[in-house]
């Protein structure tokens, strides 16, 4: 009977085992420190979204003369390549060079571009206006004020000297005026201020500089002679004889100002460009314009 039950015990054993590695779970094909891409899939990384190439463009004027120059400048950001391409639309007008620097050849307009060499397609772009070097010329005699006029705000005033308390006071030479011929007048200059316009002649002729001019003040009259000099060329004129009257005082304006017309001086001049000027070399009155009366055109 032992024996009998032994053997039913140790089959019964043997049964149960096989049971138990039949039910065991399949093991894993997968590497470890892997993922089945069946049942667990790891997120794939979003490709990297290039910076946007950022291109500025800026010009401190919008005008130039005839042999001026001009420097733009232009910023770049975000690009690997930072080299810029610079081109002109018309070059019989403006020519640009590799640094972006804008030579005025002959008067009209024109638009000056830069462009990424990395990505061309970001560009900008600028207008320019290219003006004679000559503010008029001269074709014909005339007694007439307004042919050859030179408003005294469009001198070239490179070498102003501005006086100290109207620093102070926040102004500079320009002041508007309703009774000037433009609107508007130029004073408060002092030494070793030098204004200057070009012009040209198409013959020889005579030419009467005329200026309109005032004291600018209601307390006294103001001798021109050691406060203005006055030039063409070569040729200067340092005493005038000009007194400009005082002005009255109260609202009128014109009466404050009592604007007049002064011949300057008269000078002889052979065809081609001429330069007017003007040295200051006491305290500046006002000045509205400069009229050219023209005579012996082309004798």
């Amino acid at each position: 009977m032992k024996r009998r039950h032994l053997v039913k015990t140790l089959a019964f054993l043997s049964f149960f085992s096989m049971g138990l590695y039949g039910c065991a779970p399949e093991a894993s094909s997968t590497t470890p420190g892997t993922s089945d891409t069946a049942n667990n899939t790891t997120p794939t990384a979003k490709p990297s979204v290039p910076s946007q190439i950022i291109l500025k463009l800026t010009a401190p004027a919008d005008s130039l003369k005839v042999g001026e120059t001009l420097q733009l400048e232009a910023t770049i950001q975000n690009a690997k390549d930072p080299s810029l391409s610079w081109k002109s639309d018309n070059e019989e007008i403006a020519t640009v060079d590799d640094k972006g620097l804008v030579t005025g050849v002959a008067p009209g307009e024109v638009m000056i571009s830069v462009s990424s060499v990395e990505d061309p397609s970001k560009a900008q772009a600028v207008y320019l206006t290219v003006k004679d070097i000559n503010a008029f010329t001269i074709t014909q005699n005339t007694d007439d004020t307004d042919t050859y006029k030179v408003e005294a705000e469009d001198l070239d005033m490179t070498d102003a000297t501005v006086r100290q308390d109207f620093i102070d006071a926040g102004r500079n030479q320009f002041e508007n005026c309703e009774n000037a011929s433009n609107g508007q007048s130029i004073c408060g200059l002092i030494p070793p201020t030098v204004l200057s316009i070009q012009f040209k002649t198409e013959a020889a002729c005579t030419v009467d500089i005329q200026a309109r001019l005032a004291a600018g003040t209601p307390e006294v009259d103001v001798n021109l002679d050691g406060v203005l000099s006055f030039g063409v060329d070569d040729k200067t004129i340092e005493k005038t004889g000009i007194v400009l009257p005082k002005g009255s005082q109260g609202s009128d304006l014109e009466k404050f100002f009592n604007w007049n017309y002064h011949s300057v001086g008269k000078f002889d001049l052979e065809a081609g460009v001429h330069t007017f000027t003007i040295s200051v070399i006491g305290q500046f009155p006002n000045a509205d314009c400069f009229s050219f009366l023209v005579s012996n055109y082309g004798a």
